[in-house]
């Protein structure tokens, strides 16, 4: 049916009873193909402690906790380092998951820990005085 506003064209799909693989947009589907253009995936940033809040487009490859704070500019002058957190919903609840940012930065902690899946929201809150 076309396609919409929210098609993420990097992550296209050549769907065809052979299976499926990935295309760029200039590769145009033949008889008994179907190309797939899922919407793109998404992360929230939130929080005063975040130098910019909005939505970041999640490459198709993934993308860490860290990442995202680096996308956004990573912290204002009051931004909590210690208080980040990743929030993702699983049914009806929110689940918490504490980042120790400052721990990933210096090596104590495996970033791999902290993938953000699409519709998650990193919490970066500003710290208490």
């Amino acid at each position: 049916g076309g396609r919409q506003a929210d098609a993420h064209p990097a992550s296209a799909i050549l769907v065809s009873e052979q299976g499926e693989r990935s295309v760029d947009l200039s590769e145009r589907p033949g008889p008994g193909e179907v190309l797939f253009l899922p919407a793109v995936a998404r992360v929230y940033v939130v929080g005063g402690g975040a130098a910019r809040n909005g939505p970041i487009d999640l490459p198709a490859q993934g993308f860490d906790a860290v990442q995202a704070l680096a996308e956004v500019g990573w912290f204002t002058d009051f931004g909590d380092r210690d208080g980040v957190q990743i929030l993702r919903r699983r049914g009806s609840k929110t689940i918490r998951i504490p980042v120790p940012v400052q721990a990933i930065l210096e090596g104590e902690r495996e970033v791999s820990r902290y993938q953000l899946e699409p519709g998650d929201t990193l919490f970066v809150p500003e710290a208490s005085w």
